[in-house]
């Protein structure tokens, strides 16, 4: 019986068990536990499912199961298959999702900060204003994903993919989003202030009126995104592909790699030699259109460092030979 296995295995506490028997008097086993079991088990102790897993591979079935308004915090809930789940004000803080199935599951107003949600197939899943505050994201499926006014703050998405997901008035700020697919998403009016866009897939993309201050978009592709009213102060941009993007005609308070030859700053150019060459003192002393604001200077404490050795780095390879085009 699966029980007694799970005795003989001994990873399992008889605290645990009895929870179990206490679900399942006369005995169930794992391939016929139906899904409104699986609640009942999953409320009196969120972890045992986890335990399950490990030990035969069991995997929770709460497909479509109502689950609104529930603690959950820490529950193992590793390749659950919570498709179509009402979780809506769930508290799922620090749990453990690594591989479920979330596909069209309802999170909004739920609580998914920390939580590991590498793997997770969360498609056309309903996240409008969660918390997923520094949540692990690494990989998932976030394809037509709402996420409007979620807060991502410090979230890992690297490599995620976020194709035509709803991200309108997301936090992003502190965000990785290093290698994310973004084609076509919606980031209107989206606080990125500060993220990590580097190799980032932004190809049609709405980022109008979006805040990308600070933000790193080196190598990302903005092909044919909409920056209509973004704000890119200080952001980071070497060799990123603006093209079709105009965003050449945008007010320009950042420094970028607009050339291999020549650094914006502000809406003048230094050579990279010339910069490349600076200490940090002269670097803070660059007057940004004749006036250093105390905004400009901290980001010079905080960026002029990597915009000094991206130009060293140039110069070495013998980039900044030749002419501004």
């Amino acid at each position: 019986m699966f029980l007694d296995r799970a005795r003989l295995d001994g990873r399992l506490t008889e605290e645990k068990i009895l929870a179990w028997e206490s679900v399942f008097p006369d005995g169930a086993e794992s391939d016929a536990i139906p899904t409104e079991k699986w609640v009942e088990l999953l409320k009196k102790d969120s972890q045992i499912i986890g335990v399950m897993s490990i030990i035969f591979g069991v995997h929770a079935n709460l497909r479509g199961a109502n689950l609104r308004g529930a603690n959950l915090r820490d529950a193992d809930l590793v390749r659950a298959n919570l498709r179509d789940t009402d979780l809506v004000r769930a508290n799922l803080r620090d749990a453990d999702l690594r591989g479920a199935d979330l596909r069209d599951a309802d999170l909004r107003d739920a609580n998914l900060r920390g939580a590991d949600l590498r793997d997770a197939d969360l498609v056309r899943a309903n996240l409008r204003d969660a918390d997923l505050r520094g949540a692990d994201l690494r990989d998932a499926d976030l394809r037509d994903a709402n996420l409007r006014g979620a807060d991502l703050r410090d979230a890992d998405l690297e490599g995620a993919d976020l194709r035509d997901a709803d991200l309108e008035g997301a936090d992003l700020r502190g965000a990785n989003l290093r290698d994310a697919n973004l084609v076509r998403a919606n980031l209107r009016d989206a606080d990125l202030e500060g993220a990590d866009l580097r190799d980032a897939n932004l190809v049609r993309a709405n980022l109008r009126d979006a805040d990308l201050e600070g933000a790193d978009l080196r190598d990302a592709n903005l092909r044919d995104a909409n920056l209509r009213g973004a704000d890119l102060g200080f952001s980071v941009m070497n060799y990123t592909n603006t093209k079709g993007t105009g965003v050449r005609s945008f007010f320009c308070e950042f420094a970028s790699f607009t050339t291999p030859v020549f650094v914006q700053v502000g809406c003048k150019k230094l050579p990279m030699e010339d910069l490349a060459g600076m200490d940090e003192e002269k670097i803070a002393a660059i007057e940004i259109d004749g006036v250093l604001s105390e905004v400009q200077v901290a980001w010079w404490k905080r960026y002029g460092g990597i915009i000094k050795e991206l130009a060293a780095e140039s110069v070495a390879e013998g980039w900044a030979k030749g002419e501004e085009g």
